[in-house]
């Protein structure tokens, strides 16, 4: 008896339900064929890779990066960010995508603080060395120094030009230059802005956290716009006692985040942002503003959200 009913009820749902069957054929189709399409899509998201190198050359939407002495210019993204500032001869590291015709885009650059600088007179140069006289207490004295895999130099240096060597080592045990750039004399100052009036600025200088104060020079160029908080590079002169800037460089692709302060130690400062809360180390080189907790700031930083990120501006909204 329930054998019947069952066949019975079996044999009414294969007759009734003929078109459900086609239609869930139709759908299984449907997901078969949606899967296949995505699993496609997924193969051509493009993979993100990463170089280290000299900056070689900057412009307004390209930046060049001497990796293993060959020059690859990178196009930039709209999401571009930048953590230091952009500058001729500075050693960094760069996350990009290549798309099948070969171009390259940029999606974030790091800027190496950590090289040691100093200024000199080329002696003399071969394919793998390059010798400088600098001046030292008991006068002047030649330095051998290594050129790195991705070392860069000035167009035009020559014996007798005056320098600057970015480089690692010990001087006194055969340093490695990564870059050795053309020095018009002027001194090169980086740090992140304090504040801007009409004549002047102040900024604090990475490393020291030592906050100096500029006159504008007559001819002062800028490169970007000067706002509190953001990270800067500039080239100045001394006249008597003032400090002259004549040429200022912006980052104008820093990253920020927009969050309300929940916790605060003497090295570090945790905000939320969107429901998520974030740690960031204090650098030395800050710029911060009064805020209490649970006020809203902006939180100017270097490094990734999901790393160690530094702060170097924290202000108040």
């Amino acid at each position: 008896m329930n054998k019947r009913i069952i066949v019975t009820l079996s044999a009414a749902m294969l007759a009734g339900c003929s078109s459900a069957a086609g239609s869930a054929s139709t759908a299984a189709s449907a997901v078969s064929a949606t899967a296949t399409s995505l699993t496609a899509v997924s193969e051509t998201v493009p993979e993100t890779l990463s170089a280290e190198g000299i900056i070689s050359d900057t412009a307004a939407s390209t930046i060049t990066l001497r990796t293993d002495s060959t020059d690859q210019t990178y196009l930039k993204s709209d999401d571009f960010v930048c953590d230091g500032v952009m500058m001729v001869g500075m050693p960094a590291a760069v996350t990009y995508t290549s798309a099948a015709d070969g171009r390259n885009t940029i999606h974030s650059l790091s800027v190496d603080t950590l090289k040691k600088v100093i200024t000199g007179t080329i002696a003399d140069e071969d394919a793998s060395s390059i010798t400088v006289t600098i001046s030292v207490q008991s006068g002047d004295k030649d330095y051998v120094f290594l050129k790195a895999d991705n070392y860069y130099e000035s167009d035009g240096l020559k014996q007798g030009d005056s320098a600057m060597i970015l480089y690692d080592g010990d001087m006194e045990d055969s340093p490695t230059a990564a870059s050795i750039c053309a020095n018009d004399n002027s001194i090169i100052v980086i740090g992140v802005i304090v504040d801007e009036a009409m004549s002047t600025f102040q900024m604090k200088a990475s490393g020291s956290g030592e906050e100096r104060g500029f006159i504008k020079g007559d001819n002062m160029t800028v490169g970007g716009t000067i706002v509190r908080g953001s990270q800067a590079a500039v080239s100045c002169h001394f006249d008597n006692s003032d400090c002259i800037a004549d040429r200022v460089t912006v980052n104008q692709n820093g990253r920020s985040i927009v969050g309300t302060v929940k916790d605060e130690a003497m090295s570090t400062i945790e905000i939320t942002s969107d429901g998520k809360d974030y740690q960031f180390l204090k650098g030395d080189d800050r710029v911060v503003d009064d805020y209490l907790t649970g006020d809203t700031v902006t939180v100017n930083y270097s490094g990734k959200l999901d790393g160690s990120p530094t702060a170097y501006a924290i202000l108040k909204n």
